[in-house]
């Protein structure tokens, strides 16, 4: 598969995931806005799976992760 030169991307996380350590994937928003990539996050605990869909289908990411 091959990704056009600046993808929109589509992180899933739970920002409360590995509560009190930090999460590993919490850089990676700033990371990605640092190389002006377009990207959302979701909160699976918080947003339903309706949400999810429209999201897909409206943003339509490249790359989910």
């Amino acid at each position: 598969m091959k990704l056009s030169e600046k993808p929109r991307l589509l992180l899933i996380a739970d920002p409360d995931f590995c509560n009190p350590y930090p999460n590993p994937l919490q850089g990676i928003p700033v990371a990605m806005e640092k190389m002006g990539l377009e990207f959302k996050t979701l909160n699976p605990a918080t947003v339903p799976f309706e949400t999810f869909k429209k999201e897909i289908e409206t943003f339509r990411p490249e790359l989910i992760f």
